[in-house]
């Protein structure tokens, strides 16, 4: 017997391609899946060819989280919170050692950890992240974004949001400009109709944006929790150690 995946991820680049897991680039986005870790990751430059810099940024989240994720701590957001953190000293540090402009370090991130049955979320300016929970559809937002993003000031205040998730719901991660053309209102209605088949969603999301004249598909990750994983018990740990 098959056993059911955690997560199914849907990834798409800007050229309607759906792509598996890994890091890509294209037409200014980076697009970064990790399965293992169940981490993704929307990253751009303010400056367009600037890319490589946005590259980075998600290079670094992916290694710092595959080296501090443990599965029996409770210190997610916190994980999340030092990687981010570790982003934006580089980010700056290449704009105060002249390698980069000001405009070209300020990168904008949308990042969502599913862990322990539950989604760790940092959103900046430029990406929405948004949650379909029960019908109900949640734009997850940083609560402080008055810091700018990383790499663009001398400090930058990292805000974590978590919830809960339950097998059904449904997450999509897109620019906030494709999310205002295609219409939170028919965001919600898709994915609660099709909450069980992506690619069918996938494919009346891509039509709306056509009809309202967006030259590109969206850029997005769009994600449905299949199962929640069961801890491991006391026994497993110690076959482990």
């Amino acid at each position: 017997m098959t056993q059911k995946k955690t997560l199914s991820i849907h990834i798409q680049l800007a050229d309607g391609r759906q792509v598996g897991a890994g890091i890509h680039e294209q037409n200014g986005c980076v697009v970064a899946v990790d399965e293992k870790i169940s981490l993704m990751v929307l990253t751009r430059s303010s400056v367009e060819n600037e890319q490589p810099i946005a590259l980075t940024a998600a290079e670094i989240l992916i290694d710092d989280m595959q080296t501090n994720l443990s599965p029996g701590k409770n210190a997610t957001a916190e994980c999340l919170r030092e990687s981010i953190d570790n982003i934006h000293e580089y980010l700056y540090e290449q704009q105060r050692e002249c390698v980069v402009s000001r405009e070209a370090a300020a990168t904008a991130m949308a990042v969502v950890q599913y862990w322990n049955g539950r989604i760790f979320c940092m959103v900046t300016r430029e990406f929405d992240c948004l949650l379909l929970q029960a019908g109900e559809l949640v734009k997850l937002v940083s609560k402080n974004v008055s810091s700018g993003l990383p790499g663009e000031n001398a400090t930058f205040d990292t805000s974590i949001q978590d919830h809960d998730v339950l097998p059904g719901d449904v997450v999509l991660m897109a620019r906030s400009t494709d999310i205002k053309t295609i219409g939170q209102d028919f965001v919600r209605m898709t994915l609660s109709r099709f909450s069980d088949n992506l690619d069918v969603a996938l494919r009346q999301i891509n039509q709306k944006a056509s009809r309202k004249g967006l030259e590109f598909p969206p850029v997005l990750i769009l994600t449905r929790i299949e199962k929640n994983p069961t801890p491991p018990s006391w026994v497993d740990k110690l076959r482990k150690s």
